[in-house]
């Protein structure tokens, strides 16, 4: 049965629980305090109006004026045992409290490339909407190598407002893994599916069972992740972008999903 979402319906006054402490330490590699953060803007319009980054802001308003997006929603079951995946490197996974910046966000990006700019912009965007619990994993140097917010179902209205409806209600037992991010010095070490992994049973903290999050169809890498990190495929979304508005259906997985994906189900 299809499920049509609807994301005026649900935008709604963002919650503004704060995180949880944090559970340790945090160097001054891995976070700014949110004080100092928001004094210093991380991307400024020198590094915006570069060409490459503005070729790609222009390609993501067109899409925003009339395209559609697809996706696969993957769902880990917390009651079902799973030995972690392991790294390259040793990690160390870490919440961060309310008024702590993730050091990635608050790099030097002169630098980078386009959309790693507007991916750290977009993060930013998030933690500065100040809900959900925010987690990094830490190298053995202290650097933050990776980055994901856990949501459960008390952030429901923050996440209509901020995600525009791109994601289901979450049911008490429910919990959302979203904003991955790992920075490009630390790519093709496995950290993601290592790190999703542990971070998804932190939800358990909240009487969590199930853990869900979404990955474009074209992003093989991440689907390969999730699968690693103990998230099988569960349901289809289809995102309608057409003049600024967005329309969401999650459906059940397409009757070809295992040929057409094969790569992620074997």
């Amino acid at each position: 049965m299809m499920i049509q979402h609807d994301a005026n319906a649900q935008r709604a006054s963002a919650n503004q629980r704060a995180a949880s402490p944090s559970s340790g330490g945090i160097g001054s590699k891995t976070t700014a305090s949110r004080a100092s953060a928001e004094k210093v803007p991380t991307i400024g319009f020198g590094t915006l109006l570069q060409p490459r980054t503005l070729r790609l802001i222009a390609r993501r308003v067109k899409e925003r004026l009339w395209s559609t997006r697809e996706a696969i929603g993957f769902r880990r079951d917390l009651a079902l045992p799973l030995t972690a995946p392991e790294a390259k490197l040793p990690l160390d996974i870490v919440e961060l409290g309310p008024d702590e910046l993730p050091g990635m966000l608050d790099a030097d990006l002169a630098g980078a490339s386009a959309l790693d700019i507007l991916e750290c912009a977009s993060r930013r965007a998030l933690w500065q909407r100040h809900f959900g619990r925010c987690f990094v994993a830490r190298a053995p140097d202290g650097q933050a190598c990776f980055l994901q917010w856990l949501f459960d179902h008390r952030d429901n209205a923050a996440i209509a407002a901020h995600f525009s409806g791109a994601f289901p209600v979450l049911a008490e037992g429910e919990a959302l893994l979203e904003g991955a991010y790992t920075p490009a010095a630390f790519r093709g070490q496995r950290i993601m599916p290592a790190a999703m992994a542990r971070i998804a049973e932190r939800a358990a903290d909240t009487g969590a069972r199930y853990v869900h999050t979404f990955v474009g169809i074209d992003n093989m890498p991440s689907l390969k992740g999730c699968v690693r990190a103990g998230f099988p495929p569960h349901q289809w979304r289809t995102q309608h972008l057409r003049l600024f508005r967005r329309h969401t259906d999650f459906t059940a997985l397409p009757p070809t999903f295992e040929r057409d994906y094969a790569a992620i189900c074997s």
